[in-house]
């Protein structure tokens, strides 16, 4: 089975890359914007420059697949920055990729949304069916994407999946990726780096946490079964565990004075006013339903991290 993972040099795509080419029955490449040639020398898969612009272009190299991952986009960040190259990555060019694709009869279109489509901060129980309400450019430029994919599924018969993801926790696949801005990242490098972690609120915030050993093994889980029969093949994905930012400081902590014998202080933010701790219930029981099992393995995906931080900086 060959499959394209676009983004597969990034952190969500170059973990998903690591993991499925370990089985003889994928054959994975990897599409990105521009070719890195010191990423050629790190890794034996194929690298493909996708041409978003051209969808001619790009039917010619779907042509040659039989399930495309869609992990490129540009983060919160960025698209806060520039909301409309937002909507042009993001959005459009997801869609010549995806039309590219069905045309030529692909079997199966993975797409990774995000949870934070439904609302900032989230809170509260959340579902599939929850109305989406952020209007984050982030947010709003990959919820038009989803209806792409959505689109793709209902018309043209195209086996198309949207994963809402949380939160992940793991380390990058090679030490070029760019992930350090990401919370557990972030702070379990501060954690490393500082020997502190220096929060930039009072921490009430809550946050849905997924591993990513779980989530490779979620793709790997679309990959093998048949999604045809849903009208509206979307899943949220994320973990049982939703602390407080302040809760997973204490929890990285705590581990790390495990690991190293060393106590890490922790620095926050006074409370503002209107700051409250709100509940999360991140719900994924839909993709238990459909035998998914999480592992929810969080102290080792911590020290994995912790020990990646430790040895690279």
């Amino acid at each position: 089975m060959k499959i394209l993972v676009t983004g597969g040099n990034g952190f969500l795509g170059g973990n998903i890359t690591n993991h499925l080419r370990k089985y003889i029955n994928y054959k994975i490449s990897i599409g990105v914007r521009h070719i890195d040639t010191s990423f050629l020398t790190k890794n034996d898969v194929e690298l493909i420059e996708l041409p978003w612009h051209s969808k001619a272009k790009l039917k010619k190299i779907c042509s040659n697949f039989d399930i495309l991952i869609l992990c490129a986009g540009m983060n919160a960040q960025e698209c806060k920055a520039d909301p409309i190259k937002a909507i042009e990555f993001n959005c459009l060019a997801t869609a010549r990729l995806v039309s590219a694709a069905v045309e030529l009869g692909m079997k199966k279109i993975i797409y990774f949304s995000t949870a934070h489509i439904y609302r900032a901060p989230l809170y509260g129980d959340i579902d599939e069916m929850t109305l989406p309400e952020s209007l984050h450019p982030y947010a709003t430029s990959k919820r038009a994407a989803e209806d792409v994919v959505l689109a793709a599924h209902r018309i043209n018969q195209c086996q198309a999946i949207c994963l809402r993801l949380s939160n992940v926790i793991g380390t990058p696949a090679n030490t070029d990726v760019k992930c350090w801005s990401l919370f557990m990242n972030d702070i379990c490098r501060q954690a490393v780096i500082k020997k502190e972690i220096q929060l930039t609120s009072s921490g009430t915030q809550r946050r849905n946490f997924v591993t990513i050993s779980d989530l490779n093994n979620l793709v790997q889980h679309v990959i093998e079964n048949n999604y045809s029969y849903m009208d509206r093949p979307i899943f949220n994905v994320g973990g049982s565990w939703a602390p407080s930012i302040s809760e997973a400081a204490e929890y990285v902590s705590s581990i790390f004075l495990e690991m190293y014998g060393s106590k890490i202080k922790i620095i926050k933010k006074h409370p503002q006013i209107g700051d409250i701790n709100f509940e999360l219930n991140y719900i994924s029981e839909k993709i238990k339903n459909n035998k998914f099992v999480f592992g929810n393995d969080y102290e080792d995906a911590i020290k994995n991290l912790i020990s990646y931080c430790n040895n690279t900086f």
